[in-house]
């Protein structure tokens, strides 16, 4: 899971940035002083990368007990 979630970030990363990045600079868009592409590539990625991250570990990871366990307990 973990490299899958790897792979799908890196994707993200790259299409939204070299895909909505790739015009001429006088024709980007601005949201919070920074270029679209790179809000939605860098900030929204991040954000949304660690939000499934943590549903990923909630869901799919188990907990076990890394403690030896003696054949007396």
């Amino acid at each position: 899971y973990s490299w899958i979630l790897y792979i799908a970030f890196f994707l993200w990363w790259y299409f939204t940035g070299y895909g909505l990045g790739g015009k001429d600079p006088a024709e980007y868009s601005y949201v919070l002083g920074l270029p679209m592409w790179f809000f939605i590539s860098c900030v929204v990625g991040y954000v949304l990368f660690c939000v499934v991250s943590v549903l990923v570990v909630k869901l799919l990871f188990k907990d076990f007990d890394l403690e030896e366990v003696s054949d007396e307990e």
